[in-house]
């Protein structure tokens, strides 16, 4: 006859079992932790951030970006090339209107948009000197109005 097999040798697993259910203790107690601070992150009022100006620097120095207010106390946006000049450059003026303008390679305005403070929206183009050559108007009723830069001075 043969041998019947012994009783496993149940203390070494029961010992491994035991580690994992510690490494997953330790587990669930740093998720509820992390869930702790979220909620609270959530929950807590945060500070506002006050300042008139917020730069983006590039890795060399050179300003990318930006968000601040320029002389008058407007709001402006502006995005660099590498070099730290303008490329993109935004503002709303004191009488609600917003105006973006993109630059080429000389930093001159080439195309403009523009939105009023009634809601009445505008786009241009500019020749290489940064002078409004040819402006879009959409009227109040959809439509399309092309007005030659000279006749669209105010």
């Amino acid at each position: 006859m043969s041998e019947l097999p012994g009783p496993p040798d149940l203390l070494p697993r029961i010992e491994a079992l035991e580690r994992r259910v510690r490494r997953l203790l330790g587990l669930c107690i740093l998720l509820g932790v992390g869930l702790l601070i979220e909620v609270a992150w959530i929950v807590a009022p945060q500070p506002d951030v006050v300042a008139s100006r917020f730069l983006l620097r590039g890795p060399h120095g050179a300003p990318r970006g930006g968000l601040l207010l320029d002389e008058k106390g407007q709001p402006v946006v502006r995005l660099n090339n590498a070099l730290g000049k303008p490329r993109v450059y935004g503002v709303v003026t004191a009488d609600g209107r917003a105006h973006v303008w993109l630059a080429d390679t000389s930093y001159r305005a080439r195309i403009f948009l523009e939105v009023g403070p009634d809601g009445r929206t505008a786009a241009g183009l500019c020749d290489s000197l940064g002078a409004a050559v040819l402006r879009a108007d959409l009227t109040s009723r959809g439509g399309l109005t092309l007005v030659p830069a000279r006749a669209a001075a105010r």
